[in-house]
């Protein structure tokens, strides 16, 4: 993170930045480099009326990025970015991030969000306000408008548990029926964060007891896995074919969808 601040302080330019960075330590340069826009800006300690309306700005338009995913990466670090500014008060940054233009961008913010607010629990000087508790699990989701359920109960979820398979299964089956696909595809998309392997991926989801959340997890490696690394990489294909026959038409039907998201997102 202190990196990618201190790299948009050198550019003063998020793109320029996200041309120069990759996705080690879990693109944490990204994540920076959309703090250090706001710190350059000498807005630190502005008012959120003030935050709202420099918001908008900083990641621009899709079109500007030579490399699309990369917009997405800045609209998700944008979650990282207002809880920073917001002294990790997770209700005024998910406000800050609807003053993004498109819902698509605000969700990717509300992740980023959500995931700074359980990595809060290592800021000392401002903890989160609304850090998970151990005796309830799936707060503060409950709480929150529905609007960001969503996004809560899956990356919100899961952060707590990225390295464990087994206690992320756990955390998806307590949470509302209705989202616990999207939880499940979320757990086998995090996977793609830590491993490339495709035995590796499959056997994280295959640890899954339930054949239909087993599949949502493939399906979730699946497109991650052509989101990150491209369309003409062999990796999602040689995943698919990994994964017993059941799953594998779900597989490359994700594979498909993927390849067609990512291939707009080049040609817009």
């Amino acid at each position: 993170m202190v990196l990618g601040q201190e790299a948009y302080r050198r550019t003063k330019n998020v793109r320029e930045v996200f041309k120069e960075s990759s996705y080690a330590c879990l693109a944490g340069v990204f994540h920076g480099a959309v703090e250090g826009y706001f710190m350059e800006k000498g807005l630190l300690g502005a008012n959120d009326a003030d935050y709202a309306k420099e918001v908008p700005n900083v990641c621009g338009k899709q079109e500007e990025y030579q490399i699309p995913q990369q917009f997405v990466e800045c609209n998700h670090g944008m979650g990282h970015a207002v809880m920073f500014l917001t002294e990790n008060d997770l209700i005024r940054a998910l406000a800050l991030c609807d003053a993004l233009i498109t819902l698509s961008e605000q969700e990717l913010c509300y992740t980023g969000a959500f995931m700074a607010n359980t990595r809060g629990t290592a800021d000392t000087d401002h903890p989160s306000k609304y850090l998970p508790k151990p005796e309830d699990p799936l707060y503060p989701c409950p709480l929150l408008d529905h609007r960001y359920q969503g996004q809560c109960y899956s990356y919100g979820i899961l952060e707590s548990f990225q390295g464990s398979t087994e206690r992320s299964t756990e955390a998806c089956k307590l949470i509302p029926r209705e989202y616990q696909e999207a939880c499940f595809r979320t757990l086998g998309r995090n996977k793609t964060m830590y491993s490339a392997d495709p035995l590796v991926l499959k056997e994280h989801c295959e640890q899954i007891p339930e054949t239909n959340f087993q599949y949502e997890c493939i399906k979730g490696v699946a497109y991650n896995l052509v989101i990150r690394f491209g369309p003409l990489s062999p990796l999602p294909d040689q995943f698919c074919t990994s994964v017993n026959m059941e799953a594998q038409q779900g597989c490359l039907l994700e594979i498909q969808s993927a390849r067609k998201i990512r291939s707009q997102r080049e040609n817009n």
